[in-house]
C-alpha cells in the first residue's frame, strides 16, 4: 500500500469515529478513483495511430457479458480543419445552400433543402441536362445521377464523372465557354475541362431563370417527396389498412393488392396528367403506372413496412413502374392486379427478359414523418444485384394440394362432391393451361392462391359446377384437368 493510499485510511479512521459522514463519503470516492487508475494503468493496451492527432487505445480485454470500452483521446482541445480538401476531392464549389464536389470518377451535388436543384450544363448553344433521374424526352442529351437521397432537410446526387465529360466533348471547340446552371440558386457557374479528364470551377455569376425551364413538375418524384408523410399514411391507415383485417404481413400484401384490383381502374388517358397524390388516387380510383406505384407504396408504409420500393423499367413496348416490398428476404411486387409475384417470377412471366430494370427507388419515412428516398439507376449488367432474392417455388409446377384446396374451397359453396370417382362418370372436361395464378404460385400465399384459383375456376364453370353432382381433378404435364359428373 502506498504512503497516499495509507494517510487517507488514516484520516477516513478519524472522521468515521466522530462522525463526519459527509467528508467520509468524498473521501472514499477519491480513493476509489485511485484504485481504479492504478489497475488501469496495469493493462496492457494496444494503440493505433490516425490521421488527425487522435489516438485510438483499445485494452481488448472482453470477458463474459461485458461490453468493450474504446477510450478516445485527442492532443488538441479544438477541432482540426484541414487547410484543404483530402485529395480525393479535386474541386469544391459552395453557394448558399448548394455544394459541387468533383472528385476522381463523380460530381456531387448535396442541396440543404428538401428537393435538388435542377443542373445542366450549356456549350456551344448545345445543352447537356444533369437530372435526378432518367429524361424520357426525345432529342434530349442527359447525364441522370447513378444515386440520389432526399429526405426533409437534405439531398443529394451523383453523377458519373466520365460522362459529362464524355458529352462535353461531344459539343467542345476550343475557346467556348462551359457553363454550369443550378436553377434555384440562380447561379451560372463557370467550368473548365482540365487535361480532358476532370472538371473545374472558376467563378460564378448571378442569373435568372424561368420556371419553365426545370423539368419538374407534379412527378412520381415530385410526389413521393412532397406528398408521402404522416398525413398521408395516417389517411390511408383509417380509410383503407383497418378495413382490410390483415393478420400478418404477407395477409396485408395480398388483401391490399386485392382492394386495388377490385377497387381501381387503370385508364391510358391519365398518362398526359401529373401524378396523382395517394389521397387522390384513393377518391379517383383511376390512373397509370406511377399512380398505382405511388399509391401501393405509401398504402404498404400505411401498414407498418418500415421501406417500400418503386421499380422502373423499359420494356419492348413502354416504359413502367410497379410497387414491391420485402419479406424475410423475399421480393414481392404488387403490380396494380392479382396476383402478387416474387420478384423472380415476375422477371420470368411479367417482365421478361426484354425488358430492363431503369432504377429502383427506396421509400421510407424519417423521424419527422416525411419521406425519404434513395434512388439508384440499375442498367442491365447490373441487374444481377437483384439475383440475390431467392425464389421459394423454383419448379413452378402446378402443385397438388393448391388444387385440392382450391376444389374444396368450392365443394363446400356449391355442394358438389369431390370425388375421384367423378372421373368414370364425368360429361365435361375443362383444361387450365397456362394461367398466372398458376405462374406465381409460392407457398408463403398458398391460402390466398387457393382461394383465387377456386375463384377463377367457378368464374368460368360455375353454370356446370353449380348444377353438378361430382368433381375432380388431374394434373398432366403441368396442366390442371376437372372433370364435372
Amino acid at each position: 500500500m502506498n504512503k497516499k493510499r495509507a494517510l487517507f485510511l488514516l484520516i477516513l479512521a478519524f472522521i468515521l469515529i466522530f462522525g463526519a459522514e459527509n467528508i467520509a463519503n468524498t473521501l472514499i470516492r477519491i480513493l476509489e478513483q485511485d484504485i481504479f487508475e492504478e489497475e488501469i494503468r496495469k493493462e496492457p493496451t494496444t494503440t493505433e495511430t490516425f490521421e488527425g492527432n487522435e489516438t485510438y487505445e483499445d485494452t481488448d480485454i472482453l470477458e463474459e457479458n461485458e461490453t468493450q470500452t474504446i477510450a478516445i483521446t485527442k492532443t488538441s482541445s479544438e477541432l482540426v480543419t484541414p487547410d484543404k480538401e483530402p485529395p480525393y476531392i479535386k474541386f469544391y464549389k459552395k453557394l448558399d445552400n448548394t455544394t459541387i464536389t468533383v472528385n476522381n470518377d463523380k460530381l456531387i451535388v448535396e442541396h440543404y433543402d428538401r428537393w435538388l436543384p435542377y443542373l445542366w450544363i450549356s456549350i456551344n448553344n448545345n445543352t447537356i441536362h444533369l437530372p435526378p433521374y432518367p429524361l424520357y424526352e426525345y432529342n434530349t442529351t442527359a447525364v441522370p445521377a447513378t444515386y440520389v437521397y432526399i429526405n426533409s432537410t437534405y439531398s443529394r446526387a451523383e453523377y458519373p464523372l466520365n460522362e459529362i465529360i464524355k458529352q462535353i466533348k461531344v459539343f467542345y471547340k476550343d475557346g467556348a465557354n462551359i457553363e454550369l446552371n443550378i436553377d434555384v440558386e440562380s447561379k451560372l457557374c463557370y467550368i473548365e475541362l482540365i487535361e480532358n479528364d476532370t472538371l473545374g470551377f472558376t467563378t460564378c455569376d448571378n442569373a435568372i431563370y424561368l420556371p419553365s425551364i426545370s423539368f419538374y413538375g407534379d412527378s412520381m418524384y415530385d410526389v413521393i417527396v412532397y406528398d408521402v408523410n404522416t398525413t398521408v399514411i395516417e389517411f390511408l391507415q383509417n380509410q383503407l389498412i383497418n378495413e382490410l383485417g390483415a393478420t400478418s404481413y404477407y395477409d396485408l400484401v395480398w388483401k391490399l393488392l386485392e382492394w386495388i384490383d377490385e377497387n381501381t381502374e387503370y385508364e391510358y388517358i391519365y398518362a398526359i396528367y401529373d401524378v396523382k397524390t395517394p389521397i387522390e388516387f384513393y377518391y379517383e380510383r383511376i390512373g397509370i403506372c406511377a399512380d398505382y406505384a405511388v399509391f401501393t407504396a405509401s398504402a404498404l408504409l400505411a401498414g407498418g413496412f418500415n421501406e417500400t420500393y418503386i421499380l422502373e423499367f423499359n420494356t419492348i413496348e413502354e416504359a413502367h413502374a410497379t410497387a414491391g416490398v420485402e419479406i424475410n428476404g423475399v421480393l414481392y411486387i404488387l403490380d396494380q392486379r392479382l396476383p402478387v409475384y416474387e420478384w423472380n417470377d415476375y422477371v420470368e412471366y411479367v417482365f421478361k427478359p426484354e425488358g430492363t430494370v431503369m432504377q429502383i427507388l427506396k421509400i421510407s419515412l424519417d423521424e419527422h414523418g416525411s419521406s425519404v428516398i434513395e434512388i439508384r439507376p440499375i442498367n442491365p449488367n447490373q441487374l444481377m444485384i437483384m439475383n440475390k432474392y431467392p425464389d421459394t417455388y423454383p419448379s413452378d409446377t402446378i402443385p397438388e394440394q393448391l388444387v385440392h384446396d382450391a376444389m374444396t374451397i368450392l365443394s363446400n359453396k356449391l355442394g358438389f362432391t369431390y370425388t375421384s370417382s367423378c372421373l368414370y362418370n364425368q360429361y365435361y372436361r375443362w383444361e387450365l393451361l397456362d394461367w398466372e395464378v398458376l405462374k406465381a404460385y409460392t407457398p408463403l400465399f398458398h391460402r390466398q392462391f387457393a382461394s383465387l384459383l377456386a375463384s377463377t375456376i367457378e368464374k368460368y364453370l360455375y353454370s356446370d359446377l353449380s348444377k353438378a353432382r361430382c368433381v375432380w381433378s388431374t394434373i398432366k404435364d403441368n396442366t390442371l384437368y376437372i372433370y364435372i359428373g
